[in-house]
Order: C-alpha cells, then structure tokens, then sequence
C-alpha cells in the first residue's frame, strides 16, 4: 500500500510568456520527456490581464509506503 504525497514548486518566466504558450510547452514537456514520471499531470499559473504568465507552479507526486497494518 501506497500513500501519495504532493508538491508544489513555483517559479517566474525569464521572458514573457503567454498562457496559450505555456499550456503547449507543459504538454510537450510531458509528452517528451517520461523520464519526469515524477512531475504530476497537475500545474498551476499566474497571469496578468492581458494574458502573459508570470508565475508557473508544477505539482509533484511522491510515493510512500503507508504504515503497515497491524493485525
């Protein structure tokens, strides 16, 4: 049995951004790259009126063993 743990890590663009763009670099990112197993399926982001990202938050999945059942 296996207890999921979740994470959270933000961080800023270094250039501008836009929300439609960030969308497509996470699905590529995702798609590319399963050695990221694990980074969860589950992001966040901050953007501004006018659509430009300024913060991204990727979610982590973390496994642990649950405590052992006692009988």
């Amino acid at each position: 049995m296996y207890a999921v743990i979740a994470y959270e890590d933000s961080f800023v663009p270094v250039s501008q951004v836009s929300v439609a763009d960030v969308v497509e670099i996470i699905k590529a990112v995702y798609s590319d790259h399963p050695e990221l197993f694990y980074l969860s399926a589950k992001y966040g982001y901050l953007y501004t009126s006018t659509d430009n990202c300024v913060q991204i938050t990727l979610k982590y999945n973390t496994q642990i063993p649950a405590s052992p059942e006692k009988h």
